[in-house]
């Protein structure tokens, strides 16, 4: 499958099964922002939503207040200023609820999505952070939410003691920050005109010390809330670059030998003074198009060999992640060699 980014001018090539999962301390769930949420969740297909602050106080409120067609109410944790929510695609019947605590005022909902455990968080400005709250996170695994800490680590300018905490859990849990500092915050505060970044997304890591392979996206604004939502995709997957469609010479595949006796031959008739340079200029164009490719690929997968091209089709008959791994330093050391992004 191959989809389009939101907001990037690349296409992704899926290997295998993938998961979109979106993140969004929406500050109050209401039909008319259950409907803009509707919205982002279909243009993104998104499979997994996970939701903080939904400000109500019991499932019956929950059910009036947020509806999203096409998804379930997986898990919920209530209260009239807190509260999440967790809501899955209706064509996913893998789901297992393993977990729903809301103790200690934070709160927590763990999923699993066919192998994949889903842990949806949300942690009050006011309420420390607790070390062992969340622990033995199975591979594969995320923990994704609203932690409210500051850290360097995560683009903020400071750190302060939840920062610390939430950082140090991390490390305890062998978990993976999933972060780009060239994205936008993921909290924009009005008072003070600057964005954070508490929505966090942590990962497990595999045997060889290895990331969940996935990718993170801070999407634009949402209404009435100061967080944005954020888009993380799950599985292997492949940027296509799509190519300015202006036609570029393929030197490679010239016949250079043809091109040169054509035009030791043509150039004897043009006079060898300036005012012949527009002449000789359009001579050389018009050689060059016999024995020159010209032509543009309008979408092409940088460092993509033989050798890449025989570990997908390996992938794809045996779903093997060790020939997935392979695949992607591959086209990782292609792209190194070539000075690609």
């Amino acid at each position: 499958m191959i989809q389009n980014s939101s907001s990037r001018n690349y296409l992704t090539k899926d290997l295998g099964n993938t998961l979109r999962i979106l993140q969004l301390n929406i500050e109050g769930v209401s039909r008319p922002k259950s409907d803009c949420l509707t919205k982002i969740l279909t243009e993104n297909k998104v499979d997994v939503v996970l939701l903080q602050e939904t400000h109500c106080s019991d499932q019956s409120q929950l059910n009036t207040r947020c509806k999203i067609p096409g998804f379930t109410l997986a898990a919920a944790t209530y209260h009239p200023k807190y509260g999440t929510a967790t809501y899955i695609k209706n064509d996913i019947t893998t789901v297992t609820h393993i977990r729903t605590q809301s103790d200690n005022n934070i709160y927590v909902i763990r999923l699993k999505v066919a192998d994949t455990e889903i842990i949806n968080v949300y942690k009050p400005p006011a309420q420390p952070w607790i070390n062992d709250y969340i622990h033995n996170i199975e591979h594969p695994g995320l923990v994704i939410g609203d932690f409210n800490s500051q850290n360097t680590k995560w683009g903020d300018r400071a750190t302060n003691d939840d920062g610390a905490r939430v950082s140090d859990w991390a490390e305890t849990e062998n978990l993976f920050l999933l972060f780009d500092a060239k994205d936008k915050g993921t909290f924009h505060s009005a008072r003070w005109a600057q964005d954070y970044n508490p929505d966090l997304c942590f990962t497990t890591l595999d045997s060889k010390g290895l990331p969940l392979h996935s990718s993170r996206e801070v999407l634009s604004g949402f209404p009435r809330s100061q967080h944005r939502p954020v888009l993380i995709n799950i599985g292997l997957q492949i940027p296509i670059v799509r190519s300015i469609p202006k036609p570029r010479w393929y030197f490679q595949k010239a016949n250079l030998e043809e091109f040169s006796e054509e035009l030791d031959f043509n150039i004897q008739w043009i006079p060898p003074e300036p005012a012949s340079y527009e002449r000789f200029v359009g001579l050389i164009h018009s050689i060059a198009k016999k024995h020159v490719p010209r032509g543009f690929r309008k979408d092409y997968i940088p460092g993509w060999s033989p050798r890449c091209q025989e570990l997908y089709d390996d992938f794809q008959s045996t779903q093997d992640s060790d020939v997935a791994d392979e695949l992607i330093l591959a086209l990782d050391s292609a792209r190194k060699r070539n000075g690609a992004p």
